[in-house]
């Protein structure tokens, strides 16, 4: 029997990817490179500060690996924070934001790498972040939904590429005292290559709050909510489709995931809107 060398162990893996890399290439390679550079020491300097360290950097994505979730999402936040802060100082054409996706689970390590379906899965989810955006697995969402004061906004589960079971995607955002998530939503790829699991029973369709009561005059807020009200009333008594109710799809007021992950995290496959 050949000797094992390698080890098995839980770890917390983040995938860390520079938006926009190639275009900012084309751009000016030489500047791209070295923006790329300053911001990987942001990356390593903050998950080490935070007990993790940094592994497989390719072209222009890192790996990360940590022991603990909680640490990994702190970590997170704190590079994007910086990166964010540092591209305010750029001139418009050099930003170069980073997204990331964070996933829990049973990796081989060998060499001081780490292989398995975990680490894969943490690839995927970051394809699923907004820009200087986060999107963590459902199953790290578990180690730090009580233990931290982030927000999440729940898409759903999804059969990602070369992964043989669904895997819940959740973004997460920055909190405290009531804050809306930070990360710029609007970012979000709107057809991501994952499929979502197809929900059963009757198509379900929900009507998001109109654009005219995110605000403005009142009278023109409330009218903007009154019809949006009275089409999911009307909609309700069509039996045959399933209608969202309106405290779930009403808590899009402000978010700008965009139809396709809206109606993603609602299960429906219609959506009604209106400016």
């Amino acid at each position: 029997m050949a000797e094992r060398n390698y080890t098995r162990q839980l770890a917390t893996i983040i995938s860390i990817d520079a938006v926009g890399f190639s275009r900012l290439m084309g751009i000016d390679d030489e500047r791209a490179v070295a923006a790329f550079e300053e911001r990987r020491d942001i990356i390593t300097d903050s998950c080490g500060a935070f007990g993790g360290r940094t592994f497989g950097v390719a072209g222009d994505s890192i790996m990360a690996e940590f022991g603990n979730p909680i640490e990994a999402l702190r970590a997170a936040f704190d590079f994007q924070d910086r990166i964010m802060a540092l591209n305010a100082s750029a001139a418009d054409e050099m930003r170069m934001p980073f997204r990331a996706g964070i996933n829990t689970g049973d990796v081989i390590v060998r060499e001081g790498r780490l292989y398995g379906d975990d680490v894969n899965i943490a690839a995927r989810l970051q394809e699923f972040a907004p820009h200087d955006g986060l999107a963590i697995s459902e199953t790290t969402w578990h180690h730090v939904k009580d233990k931290t004061a982030a927000v999440f906004t729940d898409l759903g589960e999804f059969m990602l590429k070369n992964i043989a079971l669904p895997v819940g995607v959740l973004i997460a955002g920055r909190g405290g005292n009531g804050a809306a998530i930070a990360a710029p939503l609007a970012a979000i790829p709107t057809a991501p290559v994952h499929d979502r699991l197809a929900s059963k029973g009757p198509p379900a369709i929900a009507v998001l709050p109109f654009h005219g009561s995110n605000g403005g005059e009142p009278d023109v807020g409330y009218m903007a909510d009154g019809i949006a009200e009275d089409i999911i009333y009307g909609l309700s008594n069509t039996r045959w489709l399933s209608v969202i109710a309106k405290g779930s799809s009403f808590q899009f007021r402000d978010d700008q995931l965009g139809t396709r992950l809206i109606g993603n995290a609602l299960g429906a496959r219609y959506i009604v809107g209106g400016t």
